[in-house]
């Protein structure tokens, strides 16, 4: 859904290229204010959805369940296996979008297991290095991209939880 924008955000407020909403993302860490917002930090945001999907696994009990509950919400899941009468993800009268979530979900997990099988020739770009280093709070990134030599596009690019021009103030920030 994010097409891995960590600046992605959608109609339901949801952000980052896991596409938590604000409360699920503070439920697994995350944290949210006037100057950061985690779920747009795509390490952090990827560890928290992989915890997130392995409680809603071993709430539901199933893949197939907990994918229908990271797009649609638990709640709306179990609310649908109840009126059903089944646990069979297929059967239950789910939100469109979710229906399709789940087999387009597999359909790329299957390819990105085996790309060549499907007709795509795969070239990986070399991973980004980058280095962390510890700066005051407040300090503007136009001059953390003038100390790294790199512009501040490529600072904000490093650093996409960062909502203003500067560190967070308060103490430092890494």
């Amino acid at each position: 859904e994010s097409a891995f924008n960590p600046r992605a955000y959608s109609s339901a407020k949801a952000s980052g290229i896991w596409q938590f909403i604000y409360t699920t993302g503070r439920s697994y860490g995350l944290k949210r204010t006037h100057w950061i917002d985690e779920r747009r930090d795509p390490e952090k945001s990827t560890r928290a959805a992989a915890r997130h999907l392995r409680d809603l696994h071993d709430d539901l009990g199933s893949w197939p369940l907990a994918l229908s509950a990271y797009n649609a919400g638990i709640n709306r899941v179990k609310r649908d296996i109840r009126k059903a009468g089944t646990r069979a993800s297929w059967k239950l009268r789910l939100p469109r979008q979710t229906r399709n979530y789940v087999p387009a979900f597999y359909a790329a997990l299957m390819i990105a297991k085996e790309p060549e099988q499907y007709g795509f020739a795969i070239e990986y770009d070399p991973p980004v290095k980058y280095e962390t280093v510890e700066v005051y709070g407040g300090t503007r990134l136009s001059l953390v991209a003038a100390f790294c030599n790199t512009s501040v596009q490529d600072i904000r690019d490093l650093n996409t939880e960062i909502r203003q021009g500067c560190a967070p103030p308060g103490g430092s920030y890494t």
